[in-house]
């Protein structure tokens, strides 16, 4: 766990995220560009692997952004 040393701050980023753990390069990319590189095989709380861009709002709250998805050739 990553933890703001600010005792007002109260922010943390858990460094296992949907079963993988974070990097230091991603936890400093997530904190100077609010934006981790393309995090690859996290899986979902049903069990389906999927592939993300941790970032960070303005309040400090992280979410996922998906990348586009590639379209099949017909």
């Amino acid at each position: 766990m990553i933890k703001c040393p600010d005792e007002v701050c109260n922010w943390i980023q858990f460094r296992n995220v949907c079963g993988v753990l974070l990097s230091t390069n991603d936890i400093e990319s997530l904190l100077k560009t609010r934006r981790t590189k393309l995090i690859k095989g996290m899986q979902s709380k049903s069990g389906k692997k999927f592939d993300a861009y941790i970032v960070l709002d303005t309040t400090g709250k992280s979410s996922f952004e998906f990348p586009p998805n590639k379209q099949k050739k017909k």
